[in-house]
């Protein structure tokens, strides 16, 4: 049988801290910048998007294009 104090971490309150200070710097860092970026592509707004238009092919005529005209 093991004793009990194998269990314990022999990590100083100073070396917690220090881990959960760098932890939350970093992440915190990454955070901003994904929140950045997400309103950057927000702003920018959505891609104009054609599903029947595929590379290199010419795009199928939309109802503008193919209704007669009167």
């Amino acid at each position: 049988m093991l004793p009990t104090f194998y269990a314990a971490s022999g990590l100083t309150l100073w070396d917690l801290a220090l881990s959960l200070a760098i932890f939350l710097i970093l992440y915190s860092i990454l955070a901003v910048i994904e929140v950045i970026l997400m309103v950057k592509t927000i702003k920018k707004g959505p891609l104009e998007y054609n599903p029947f238009q595929s590379a290199g092919a010419e795009a199928l005529p939309t109802a503008a294009t193919a209704a007669p005209k009167l």
